[in-house]
């Protein structure tokens, strides 16, 4: 039997079956130096007032102690199996009055504060220790009225006041017990007259009936009231997940091979200014890390890094040029059987795209199916995102990304939007260039999958689904 092969060279693209698998990355000790912010070139909590003060009044000699304070603090509480969001101040508190520090709820902030001044922790750490400061010392110093009526006795029909409150017979202690867990217990299984799930103000109630049936100690009844009264519970990001993150995936995907270069963005273009503000935002970070954990922060950016080694520019990875094979077998007239296979090579930067961004497609949905993501919807943003955070990507990348101002340029019709920003963001010189600026091509292939795909019918320019309207 022969076999003859032709090679075409074409326009063409398919899934593939396969994808190579990549090692599960790892860290198999605690890097403190994580905690350091490398993902927010600026502070919104602090005013530039704020931050001259304390370079002249609190350098970085004064903080540098109270910084291995802190990190120091901060390890044995990661590695912990419970994880006391209240624990970790107040333990920061002791170990600071140990060292002799002034440790007012003044002073403490102030540390805190001077610890994001020189980039030893981020905003979203900072506002996280702020608001728990704030509450330590308020569940240290408040009282509050315990006077009844009778009214209140209504509730003994539709709650058990010994079983509601176990974990307060004495308040937490913030090791074996988490006070902000066990309140959120509380008023989970409380219940109004009617036996629903009780509103804010009518806790009180039940506090104060708690209390005056002997159920608590004085001492638990102000501390409930205060965490009542407290928008606790509100916050969309807690500090065991916000430490989870940080140490189990932020810049975890750093490619090893690739070398980090200094991308010139102009910064007069109002519009990049402004994008990437965007991207800056600490409120894209807490976003981020809101709504997906350290795992599936992995597994989005991931879906770009696939991207990345598909279009053959991923540095830890070489790709030969994908293909189609196809066989036909034919008998001739001695009974002889020729099979031919045809060979479609995706050769052209336009088919490495087309091929990326169906791919893409595909790993977005399959992610979507995992049991993890649930409900979660996830969106292009999110996955360029995930890649920052991961170190897959810069800041600076997404930014030189950004400067092809065709992905924003409403002149253009939606077909030439298209091809333009498939031969431009993903073309042929972005594929050449060394590492870090050929991965602007995998981010590419996101953006347009963000400004065009996605486009709703009816909207011949404006996408409100995209990052770059």
């Amino acid at each position: 039997m022969k076999t003859l092969i032709l090679v075409i060279l074409g326009t063409y693209s398919i899934f593939a079956q396969n994808f190579p698998t990549t090692s599960t990355q790892t860290r198999e000790s605690l890097d403190m130096d994580l905690l350091k912010n490398n993902k927010e070139p600026y502070t919104h909590i602090l005013s530039n007032r704020n931050i001259r003060w304390f370079n002249n009044e609190f350098p970085m000699e004064r903080t540098e102690p109270i910084k291995e304070i802190f990190y120091e603090t901060v390890k044995p509480f990661v590695e912990s199996d419970i994880r006391c969001d209240l624990g970790l101040v107040q333990k920061f508190i002791n170990n600071l009055e140990l060292q002799g520090y002034e440790v007012s709820e003044y002073w403490v902030s102030t540390y805190l504060k001077a610890l994001r001044v020189y980039n030893f922790i981020d905003d979203i750490f900072l506002k996280l220790l702020l608001e728990l400061t704030e509450l330590h010392y308020a569940l240290e110093a408040d009282t509050h009225s315990s006077n009844m009526r009778n009214s209140y006795y209504d509730y003994l029909e539709t709650n058990n006041l010994e079983n509601l409150f176990a974990e307060f017979t004495e308040f937490p202690d913030e090791e074996q017990v988490c006070a902000i867990g066990a309140f959120y217990r509380l008023k989970n299984n409380s219940r109004n007259k009617k036996g629903n799930r009780i509103k804010e103000k009518e806790l009180k109630y039940i506090n104060k009936l708690a209390y005056s049936e002997n159920m608590i100690p004085l001492e638990s009844f102000n501390r409930i009231e205060t965490l009542r009264r407290s928008d606790i519970l509100e916050r969309r990001i807690f500090l065991s997940g916000y430490l989870d993150k940080t140490f189990y995936a932020k810049d975890l995907l750093i490619p090893r091979e690739a070398t980090r270069y200094d991308i010139e963005v102009d910064r007069r273009d109002d519009y990049v200014v402004d994008k990437m503000g965007w991207f800056n935002n600490t409120t894209r970070r807490e976003y981020l890390y809101n709504k997906y954990s350290d795992k599936q922060l992995i597994v989005l950016a991931n879906i770009l890094r696939k991207a990345s080694i598909r279009m053959g520019v991923d540095a830890d990875f070489s790709a030969s040029i994908p293909e189609i094979r196809q066989e036909f077998v034919y008998r001739n007239e001695e009974g002889e059987e020729q099979t031919f296979v045809e060979v479609f090579q995706l050769s052209t930067s336009n088919d490495h795209v087309e091929y990326a961004l169906r791919r893409m497609r595909m790993d977005i949905i399959e992610a979507q199916m995992y049991e993890s993501f649930g409900s979660v919807e996830i969106k292009y943003e999110d996955i360029v995102l995930a890649a920052l955070e991961t170190g897959y990507i810069t800041h600076e990348e997404v930014g030189l990304a950004l400067t092809y101002d065709d992905i924003w340029n409403k002149e253009e019709s939606k077909l030439m939007q298209a091809a333009k920003l498939t031969m431009r963001v993903g073309g042929t010189a972005v594929f050449y260039l060394p590492p870090p600026y050929n991965v602007i091509g995998a981010i590419g292939v996101a953006l347009i999958n963000a400004k065009i795909i996605n486009k709703p019918k009816g909207e011949d320019n404006d996408n409100p689904y995209s990052i770059f309207n």
